[in-house]
C-alpha cells in the first residue's frame, strides 16, 4: 500500500450535519514514526473540517497501546484538536506490523447545532453523547469489569453488564436503547458461554427477549481478542434513546442463515443478524459478526478457509442487498482470520467477487466457534433516492 494515501474517508451529507467514517491503514508500517506520520494525516484532516470526534477505534499488538496513546496524545496536544474515546483492541496484523488501523467516527456541522458531551470514568474518556435534531445518541467504548479480582469468568461478565447498565442509565437510556454492541475476549473458546450467560440474564432482567422474532435484540459482534491484560472481555456500546424522536430502528434477516436464538442455539449466544436503521435520508445497516453458517445453523466448508470466506461474504451480501446496497456501501469494517496462513486465500476470494481494496481492517482472531475460520463485521451507509 502506498503509505502516502493510506486513509480511507466515507462521508455523509444529512443537510444539517456530516457524518464521518475515516480508517486509516497501518498494516505496511513498521516503524512508530511511520505511525505517528500516518496518525498526523488522519488528525490533521480532522481539525481541518471542524469534525468532532464521537469514537477511535484501533487494532493492533497490545504491546504498542501505551505506543500509541503516547502518538494521539501528542498529536492532539500539537494540533489542539479534541480527542475522543479510544478503544484499543488486541488485533495483530496479518503482515505482524505494529499496528493494523485506526478508525475515526466524527460529525461536523456549519450550523454548530451538535450537542456534544463527553463521559468520563477518573481520567478516561469512555464514551460520547450528542443529540441531533431531537434525537439523543450513546457510544460506549472500550468498558471493562471494574471489579478488582472477580472469582470467574462468570463473575467478571455479570460486573461487566452491570457497568454498561450503569453508565448507560446515568445518561437518560435504557438497556433497550442498545442497538449495537462489539465484544472482544480473551481465550473465546473458554469463556463464551459464561458470557452468553451474562447477556441473556442481562437482557431478561431488562425485558428484552431473545426469541427469533424480538425486534429490540441488538446486533453484535463477539470475536476473540482483548483490550488489556486485566480483564478477559471489553465492550463498546451503541444506543439510540427510543424516549421521543428517534430513527426507525428494524431487526434483520438473513435467509441463507438461521437466527442465533438463545438456549436453542449452540453456544446459546443472544443477537440480530443486522439491525437497520432508517433516517430518513439515509439508511445504515448494522452487521453483526457473520461467518460460514448456513440456514440449519451448522457451520460449512470446514476446514476449507477459502469457501468458508465466500460463504461469508455471500452471507453479508444478501443483507446488504435487502437495502439496496453492496459492499461499496460498507464505511467501517473489520475482517477476522483465524491464521496468518489464510491471507493470500482472503485476497484471493477478494480478487474473485471484485472486492479487492475495500478493507483495510484484516486482522488475527478467534472465531467463536473452533471450526470457524474467518469472520466479518462491519457498518453499512446509503443516501435513500
Amino acid at each position: 500500500m502506498d503509505k502516502t494515501t493510506s486513509l480511507r474517508i466515507k462521508e455523509y451529507d444529512f443537510g444539517d450535519h456530516t457524518r464521518h467514517y475515516l480508517t486509516l491503514a497501518l498494516s505496511s508500517f513498521t516503524t512508530m514514526e511511520e505511525i505517528e506520520k500516518g496518525c498526523r494525516e488522519l488528525y490533521e484532516y480532522l481539525k481541518e473540517k471542524s469534525i468532532r470526534i464521537v469514537f477511535e477505534k484501533v487494532f493492533g499488538k497490545l504491546e504498542f497501546k501505551k505506543n500509541v496513546k503516547d502518538i494521539r496524545k501528542y498529536l492532539a496536544e500539537a494540533l489542539k484538536l479534541e480527542l475522543g474515546p479510544l478503544s484499543y483492541l488486541e488485533g495483530e496484523p496479518v503482515c505482524q506490523a505494529p499496528v493494523c488501523s485506526v478508525t475515526v467516527y466524527g460529525i461536523s456541522s456549519d450550523q454548530g447545532f451538535v450537542d456534544f458531551d463527553y463521559i468520563h470514568d477518573k481520567d478516561n474518556k469512555i464514551g460520547t453523547s450528542y443529540n441531533i435534531l431531537g434525537t439523543n445518541y450513546l457510544h460506549l467504548y472500550g468498558l471493562t469489569c471494574q471489579d478488582n479480582e472477580p472469582k470467574s469468568t462468570a463473575q467478571e461478565y455479570t460486573s461487566l453488564f452491570c457497568r454498561i447498565q450503569n453508565c448507560i442509565v446515568q445518561r437518560g437510556f435504557t438497556p433497550g436503547d442498545i442497538v449495537r454492541t462489539w465484544i472482544y475476549m480473551d481465550e473465546i473458546y473458554e469463556n463464551y458461554c459464561n458470557l452468553n450467560l451474562a447477556r441473556r440474564e442481562f437482557f431478561e432482567k431488562n425485558n428484552i427477549g431473545y426469541s427469533d422474532t424480538s425486534d429490540a435484540l441488538p446486533a453484535s459482534t463477539c470475536i476473540g481478542g482483548k483490550a488489556s491484560n486485566k480483564s478477559t472481555a471489553a465492550i463498546d456500546v451503541f444506543c439510540i434513546n427510543k424516549n421521543g424522536d428517534y430513527p426507525e430502528i428494524t431487526r434483520m434477516y438473513n435467509r441463507l442463515q438461521n437466527e442465533a436464538e438463545g438456549k436453542d442455539y449452540l453456544f446459546g449466544p443472544t443477537f440480530a443478524r443486522a439491525k437497520s436503521i432508517d433516517y430518513g435520508t439515509h439508511c445504515e445497516i448494522q452487521i453483526s459478526g457473520t461467518a460460514s453458517i448456513d440456514e440449519t445453523g451448522s457451520t460449512v466448508f470446514l476446514n476449507d478457509p477459502y469457501n468458508q470466506i465466500k460463504k461469508t461474504f455471500l452471507n453479508v451480501e444478501a443483507l446488504l442487498k435487502q437495502k439496496g446496497m453492496d459492499f461499496g456501501d460498507v464505511c467501517v469494517s473489520t475482517c477476522f482470520l483465524k491464521e496468518r496462513e489464510y491471507d493470500d486465500i482472503f485476497n484471493n476470494v477478494l480478487t474473485e467477487l471484485g472486492l479487492c481494496g475495500l478493507f483495510d481492517t484484516v486482522v488475527m482472531g478467534d472465531v467463536c466457534r473452533s471450526d470457524l475460520l474467518f469472520e466479518f463485521d462491519g457498518i453499512a451507509i446509503k443516501k435513500k433516492i
